[in-house]
């Protein structure tokens, strides 16, 4: 009795200290260290930390990082960081097994209209990588979507609320964006945008 009761005591402390640490990271984030990195290897290098929890929980996961891609400027630990999270929700959305696909493509974004050296004014477009984190698991409410990146908001019982903040917090540190997309019982897509090297 004893025994388990000071397990029980472990876990509680464990989750306080989780919840501790995550509201530091929300709270003072370092500032990102940019430089350029290749996104397969994010991708690869964080996919491996999960090797083991996902074929416990036999989730297949797939991807599609072409070796052509320009690299990204950001700060590698915090993308790191970020994809990890995301993996890991996708993950907890998917107690029973499936998919995990991670796919990434070029994209250009319009960034205003700017005069050139001739007075000539054109629209500016800035150059991406999308990167798309998809799961099959039950999906996320219509009423719910607005609301997952506010720090606080979870549908999660033990859950603190901030991991999704923080990966939104750093993605804006490092110029990009961040957007989601789901329907209920066809999973849900996350989609980061960060800046890339634009040849030429």
């Amino acid at each position: 009795m004893k025994r388990e009761t000071l397990k029980r005591l472990i876990r509680e402390v464990d989750k306080a200290n989780h919840r501790v640490s995550e509201f530091l990271k929300f709270a003072r984030p370092n500032r990102a260290k940019a430089d350029f990195h290749q996104v397969r290897e994010i991708v690869e290098n964080t996919l491996h930390f999960l090797d083991a929890k996902m074929q416990w929980q036999k989730i297949t996961a797939t991807t599609a990082v072409p070796e052509t891609l320009a690299p990204v400027f950001v700060d590698k630990t915090q993308i790191e960081q970020v994809l990890l999270n995301l993996f890991i929700n996708a993950m907890d959305a998917m107690p029973n097994g499936g998919q995990l696909h991670i796919s990434a493509k070029p994209r250009a974004i319009r960034a205003g209209k700017r005069a050139n050296r001739h007075g000539v004014v054109a629209q500016q477009q800035q150059s991406f990588i999308e990167i798309s984190v998809r799961d099959s698991g039950e999906g996320i409410a219509k009423e719910n979507l607005g609301q997952i990146f506010r720090p606080f908001f979870t549908t999660k019982i033990t859950g603190v609320g901030l991991g999704l903040a923080i990966c939104s917090r750093l993605v804006e540190e490092n110029r990009g964006k961040i957007d989601v997309l789901s329907h209920i019982g066809k999973g849900t897509t996350i989609i980061l945008a960060l800046p890339a090297f634009a040849a030429g």
